[in-house]
């Protein structure tokens, strides 16, 4: 009641969502990007922390691209902009 996540139209809506967490436990430990939410964190603070995750991910591994035009700069190929 009150929620539009089918899954959770249960008798105990919290069951369910630890058993579907458990069940999924190994897919999500595959993540590259991970963010700990902590009670009491705004919406706000919970999308800053995500931004600033996704841009460290992203810092920390360049697409493949940047890597070869890098690299073709220092091997002296001007016609690389």
């Amino acid at each position: 009641e009150g929620t539009d996540r089918p899954l959770l139209q249960t008798e105990n809506p919290l069951e369910t969502l630890q058993k579907l967490t458990e069940e999924r436990k190994e897919r999500y430990e595959q993540a590259d990007v991970t963010v700990e939410i902590e009670e009491g964190m705004s919406v706000e603070d919970v999308a800053d922390k995500c931004v600033r995750a996704l841009h460290d991910f992203i810092d920390d591994n360049p697409p493949a691209w940047k890597q070869a035009k890098a690299k073709a700069q220092a091997d002296g190929l001007d016609w690389v902009q």
